[in-house]
């Protein structure tokens, strides 16, 4: 039998100048993409295609960053998010996992820096859309903090939701969200706010952190003992409670397992 031709690194070329093309309007269509009869390329329909493609992506940036759009109004958002796509064009063919860098984006694009709490908004959001599509998992019972009462905190370990998220802001980042859709009325707080979001079941939540509790949060997260995790939290804030993070944890379903190694 004789041997296929390699082919991948031509496809590979071939869709790399396609995506080129299609995120950049200053360049033609690919001298890839099937002609006219004549031997024309399709600028008029290349052109639609393109325009269709921003659309979309833009729509999909709008309903995944409300607030921000909010904030900003729709037609400071449309072209932010114009330059955002045409930078960080799509890599996977799963929609929904686009947009985590939107955020990081904000905080570095210039004509947003006059709404300087908005790259801390879109992080909440992305925070939202990451639990929506996180794996689901069953959170523990209320009771299950009675075992870990009387045992060494050095060897306890807490599972946490794999929807779970966490963002330690110096703006009032939730109030404002909610200000942002209508949820918030009166004066917004003078102090930064920290907010897990979490997926216990169908709908995604937030929840304001108190003191030090995101960083307790987030060292559990990495794999730290409930003792090293107290520990991140009281250098955080000397107000810190242990026993009221444990409990706010539990009864907001982000915890989904408890060992005593």
């Amino acid at each position: 039998m004789s041997a296929r031709p390699d082919i991948s690194g031509e496809a590979d070329e071939g869709q790399d100048s396609f995506t080129a093309a299609l995120f950049d309007s200053s360049q033609p269509p690919p001298s890839t993409i099937a002609r006219y009869s004549d031997g024309r390329l399709p600028l008029k329909r290349f052109s639609v295609y393109r325009n269709n493609v921003m659309v979309s992506l833009t729509e999909y940036l709008s309903r995944t960053f409300p607030a921000v759009e909010a904030l900003v109004g729709e037609e400071f958002f449309k072209g932010m998010a114009g330059v955002f796509i045409r930078q960080s064009p799509p890599v996977s063919p799963v929609l929904m996992e686009y947009g985590a860098e939107f955020p990081q984006f904000i905080a570095g694009f210039e004509p947003a820096q006059t709404v300087p709490y908005l790259a801390d908004v879109a992080l909440v959001e992305d925070a939202q859309r990451a639990a929506y599509h996180a794996a689901d998992a069953a959170p523990v019972s209320p009771d299950a903090l009675a075992r870990i009462a009387d045992a060494d905190p050095a060897l306890v370990f807490i599972d946490l939701h794999p929807s779970l998220g966490v963002i330690a802001s110096d703006w009032p980042v939730l109030s404002i969200l909610q200000t942002s859709q209508g949820g918030r009325t009166g004066q917004l707080p003078d102090h930064g706010e920290d907010v897990l979001a979490v997926r216990p079941s169908l709908e995604t939540n937030l929840h304001k952190l108190p003191a030090g509790m995101a960083a307790f949060v987030l060292a559990l997260k990495g794999g730290g003992s409930l003792e090293s995790a107290m520990t991140v939290a009281l250098e955080r804030s000397a107000a810190f409670d242990l026993a009221a993070a444990l409990a706010q944890l539990v009864t907001t379903g982000a915890i989904i397992g408890i060992r005593i190694s």
